[in-house]
Parts: structure tokens; sequence; C-alpha cells
């Protein structure tokens, strides 16, 4: 019985997309004129907030706070550039074209079953626009898109920009997510303390008073007498904009487990005057098989490794970064 009740709500269904496509084909033309700027929205200094979801169960709330600085999922700073992109994007968007009558069925079936949804928030509690966005046309420079309410689907697009919109509108928190480790002016850091689980001498602690008194110690918190307070100065000022390169997505489990548990390289734990502390654990990022420059088999990355932050988040990080703030404890001494 179940099986001939989906056959009679398919069919059902079939009838009505043939008759919403039927009126819609045989209009007289001026809903493309009329519809044509109805997904954009000019003023995007009003957005207040913009909720996007697709059919896989991800989604994301992007927040606009009263410094105008975007958060996302109400949890982390996000990539300013990305929130420009998105913004330029609901700005400029416009109607190529309405779908063609051949694949009108197509794009509609599409959109039920991977689309992504978008709503758009200007100061109210209810979303002031939403939209459904489908796959790409052939050519790949827009994408199929549906006013929420309607039946009625567009290609959408920017005029003189070769390209599709849908990853404009990602679902995914770590595409909006600031990839920063460590951001701080000097005047802000009161403790760095740098341990090298494999060379515990090379160590040290520094601290730093609110009024800017600064002191070294050693990795047993031994105070150095002996030190240049102008190298330390210019060590704090190098904890300014360190980010990662990427988050490791592609390992499984077991992997980032095991790598997540080896004996780091360095341990940076970072305490700003607040009393926030931010740890960051480095580690080889192992190869089955390698060379470097010389030919050599090398069994680790030689221009990335991996980082744990606070213990929880396990990302990409570049050698070069992290050079100047390798130092030793010696790198402050006196000569």
């Amino acid at each position: 019985m179940k099986k001939y009740k989906n056959i009679i709500l398919l069919i059902a269904l079939t009838a009505i997309s043939a008759f919403v496509a039927n009126q819609y084909f045989s209009s007289k033309g001026s809903t493309l004129k009329t519809s044509s700027n109805e997904f954009n929205i000019k003023d995007t200094g009003s957005i207040t907030k913009v909720f996007i979801a697709d059919m896989k169960g991800n989604h994301v709330l992007l927040e606009r706070g009263s410094n105008n600085r975007w958060m996302v999922n109400n949890k982390y700073k996000t990539v300013q550039h990305n929130i420009n992109n998105l913004l330029e994007t609901i700005n400029l968007m416009t109607v190529k074209a309405p779908v063609s009558k051949a694949r009108y069925d197509k794009t509609i079936a599409d959109m039920s079953t991977s689309g992504t949804k978008v709503e758009i928030y200007q100061g109210r509690s209810t979303p002031s626009k939403t939209f459904y966005i489908g796959t790409t046309n052939q050519d790949h420079t827009g994408n199929y898109m549906m006013i929420d309410g309607s039946s009625l689907p567009y290609l959408v697009h920017i005029e003189g920009f070769r390209g599709y919109l849908s990853p404009r509108f990602s679902c995914l928190e770590n595409d909006w997510r600031l990839k920063s480790i460590f951001n701080y002016s000097p005047k802000d850091i009161a403790e760095i303390r740098l341990s090298r689980p494999g060379q515990p001498e090379k160590g040290f602690v520094i601290k730093q008073t609110i009024d800017g008194n600064v002191s070294l110690y050693t990795n047993a918190l031994v105070p150095v007498e002996d030190f240049e307070k102008g190298y330390i100065l210019e060590y704090l000022d190098m904890f300014r904009n360190i980010n990662f390169e990427m988050w490791e997505e592609t390992k499984d489990p077991m992997f980032i487990d095991s790598v997540s548990t080896s004996i780091p390289l360095e341990v940076y734990t970072l305490k700003n005057m607040a009393g926030e502390t931010t740890t960051l654990k480095t580690l080889l990022k192992p190869l089955k098989s390698g060379m470097d420059i010389d030919g050599n088999p090398i069994d680790h990355d030689q221009d990335r490794m991996y980082g744990l932050m606070n213990e929880k988040e396990f990302m990409i990080i570049q050698y070069f970064v992290f050079d100047p703030l390798n130092q030793d404890i010696n790198f402050f001494l006196k000569n």
C-alpha cells in the first residue's frame, strides 16, 4: 500500500510541476523583468545576519557585531575578506536568464535534494529575503536560484564575473573562521612560555607587568638577570597576526590522535593581560615517502608541520611562520 501511495504522490508532484512550468513558459515575458533584481540587496550595510544551510545538515550563522565585526555561529571571528565577498555577491547578483523549459524539472529536483538555503536578515527577527541555490549551468557562469515562495527558478550571475556563486555561500564553519593562533600587541601580553620537550635547557618564560616591566626566566622558572630588554620587546612584537594555513580535514581520527599524542617539537603558551591563555603544540607532519632537496629520504614534511591549539584544534602550520618565534633562551642574553 505504501508503494502505491508513493507512486500517487510522485504523479501528483509531477503534475503540479508540469502545471507550473506550463504557466511559467506561456507567460508574456514580464516575469524576467520584474524578477531580475529580487535576489539581490543593494543596501548591504543594513544586513545584520545571514543564515546558510544545506541538505546535509551543515549550517552557519553569520552575524554582524556592534563594532561591525562579523562572527560565525556566535563563537569565532570571521575572515573579513570572505564576508566582503558574500556581501558583494548579495549586492551584485542578478538574473541572467530564466531556466530553460527542458531543464525545469531537473532544476527543481536538484534544488530539492542538494540545494542551499540562504536567509538574509536586516535587523528584524524574520528574514527579509530567503532564496535557494541550486547547481551551476553548463558554462559555470552562474547558479540556478529560486526565491522562497516562488516556483520559478532563474540562472543568477554577477555581470562581468565569469564563475559560479555557490562557493561564496558556504555552509561550513571552517570556511568562515579566522585562521588566527596569536594576535596580540606587545603591551597585551602578560606571559610567554616556550618549552622544548627534547631540549628543556633551551626553554624560557617571559613575564610582563601591566606597566611594561619585563623579566626573563629559565624553563624551570629560575630568574635570569643578564638579558637585553630590547630583544624581549622585539620578541613580544612577533606575536601579531600569527595564523595557521588550514585545518587538517583529510586524515582519519586515529591518525590525528596518534600525531596529537606524540612528543611535540615546541609548546607555546601565551597568557594575555586579561588572564586568557592560548597553548600551541607544534608536531612533526609525517610523510609516507619523500625526498629532501639533496635527494635524501625523509619521513616528515620539510615545509609544514601540525599544530594542536588548546588541545582541540588540529591544524597545518608552516615552518616559515614559526621559525622567527622558535628562539631559545640564549637569544635574549647580553653578548
